[in-house]
Protein backbone atom coordinates (compact mmCIF):
# COMPACT_ATOMS: atom_id res chain seq x y z
CA UNK A 1 0.00 0.00 0.00
CA UNK A 2 2.90 2.60 0.83
CA UNK A 3 4.26 1.90 -2.58
CA UNK A 4 0.97 2.64 -4.47
CA UNK A 5 0.47 6.06 -2.24
CA UNK A 6 4.75 6.64 -3.20
CA UNK A 7 3.97 6.13 -6.22
CA UNK A 8 1.06 7.78 -6.72
CA UNK A 9 2.73 10.96 -5.22
CA UNK A 10 5.58 10.92 -7.16
CA UNK A 11 3.52 10.54 -10.52
CA UNK A 12 1.09 13.69 -9.37
CA UNK A 13 4.84 15.25 -8.77
CA UNK A 14 6.15 14.38 -12.22
CA UNK A 15 2.69 15.68 -13.58
CA UNK A 16 2.94 19.05 -11.88
CA UNK A 17 6.62 19.66 -12.54
CA UNK A 18 5.59 19.07 -16.26
CA UNK A 19 2.87 21.63 -15.84
CA UNK A 20 4.89 24.14 -14.24
CA UNK A 21 8.62 23.83 -17.06
CA UNK A 22 4.90 24.47 -19.78
CA UNK A 23 3.48 27.57 -17.57
CA UNK A 24 7.14 28.68 -17.42
CA UNK A 25 7.69 28.50 -21.44
CA UNK A 26 4.37 29.86 -21.89
CA UNK A 27 5.09 32.60 -19.56
CA UNK A 28 8.02 33.38 -21.77
CA UNK A 29 7.26 33.34 -24.96
CA UNK A 30 3.96 35.79 -23.73
CA UNK A 31 6.36 38.12 -21.99
CA UNK A 32 8.62 38.31 -25.64
CA UNK A 33 5.53 38.68 -27.42
CA UNK A 34 4.19 41.30 -25.14
CA UNK A 35 7.99 43.43 -25.85
CA UNK A 36 7.52 42.71 -29.13
CA UNK A 37 3.85 44.43 -29.07
CA UNK A 38 4.70 47.13 -27.25
CA UNK A 39 7.97 48.03 -29.44
CA UNK A 40 5.46 48.04 -32.10
CA UNK A 41 3.14 50.16 -31.18
CA UNK A 42 5.33 52.81 -29.88
CA UNK A 43 6.80 52.73 -33.52
CA UNK A 44 3.37 53.23 -35.05
CA UNK A 45 2.26 55.86 -32.89
CA UNK A 46 5.53 57.28 -33.46
CA UNK A 47 4.62 57.55 -37.30
CA UNK A 48 1.03 58.11 -36.93
CA UNK A 49 1.40 60.52 -34.27
CA UNK A 50 1.58 63.85 -36.61
CA UNK A 51 -0.97 62.12 -38.82
CA UNK A 52 -3.79 64.35 -37.73
CA UNK A 53 -1.73 67.45 -38.56
CA UNK A 54 -0.64 66.25 -42.12
CA UNK A 55 -4.66 65.14 -42.53
CA UNK A 56 -5.95 68.68 -41.65
CA UNK A 57 -3.31 70.33 -43.85
CA UNK A 58 -4.28 68.29 -46.51
CA UNK A 59 -7.61 69.15 -46.35
CA UNK A 60 -7.36 72.62 -46.20
CA UNK A 61 -5.09 72.15 -49.24
CA UNK A 62 -7.72 70.36 -51.07
CA UNK A 63 -9.94 73.46 -50.14
CA UNK A 64 -8.15 75.98 -51.48
CA UNK A 65 -6.86 73.94 -54.83
CA UNK A 66 -10.95 73.14 -55.39
CA UNK A 67 -11.56 77.64 -55.05
CA UNK A 68 -8.55 78.34 -57.22
CA UNK A 69 -10.23 75.88 -59.51
CA UNK A 70 -13.61 77.13 -59.58
CA UNK A 71 -12.44 80.72 -60.04
CA UNK A 72 -9.78 79.23 -63.21
CA UNK A 73 -13.05 77.62 -64.28
CA UNK A 74 -15.00 81.03 -64.50
CA UNK A 75 -12.32 82.57 -65.66
CA UNK A 76 -11.80 80.35 -68.20
CA UNK A 77 -15.56 80.97 -69.41
CA UNK A 78 -14.99 84.56 -69.21
CA UNK A 79 -11.97 84.31 -71.82
CA UNK A 80 -13.98 82.24 -74.15
CA UNK A 81 -16.65 84.20 -73.93
CA UNK A 82 -14.37 86.68 -75.15
CA UNK A 83 -13.20 84.65 -77.95
CA UNK A 84 -16.70 84.05 -78.71
CA UNK A 85 -17.68 87.78 -79.56
CA UNK A 86 -14.11 88.19 -81.45
CA UNK A 87 -14.57 85.86 -83.52
CA UNK A 88 -18.21 87.50 -84.14
CA UNK A 89 -16.61 90.71 -84.54
CA UNK A 90 -14.25 89.10 -87.28
CA UNK A 91 -17.08 87.63 -89.18
CA UNK A 92 -18.79 90.76 -89.27
CA UNK A 93 -15.75 92.96 -90.46
CA UNK A 94 -14.99 89.82 -93.00
CA UNK A 95 -18.55 90.25 -94.25
CA UNK A 96 -18.14 93.92 -94.52
CA UNK A 97 -15.44 94.14 -95.99
CA UNK A 98 -16.26 91.28 -98.69
CA UNK A 99 -19.62 93.60 -99.23
CA UNK A 100 -17.66 96.88 -100.11
CA UNK A 101 -14.94 95.29 -101.98
CA UNK A 102 -18.13 93.39 -104.48
CA UNK A 103 -19.66 97.10 -104.56
CA UNK A 104 -16.98 98.83 -105.51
Amino acid sequence: MLIVVISCNLALTVLNIYIAVRLWRLRRTLIRVTRTLTYVERRINRIFYSAPEFVLKGQQGTYVLRLYYQQLGFQLEQLQKLVSLINLGFTIWRRQTRGKLIKN
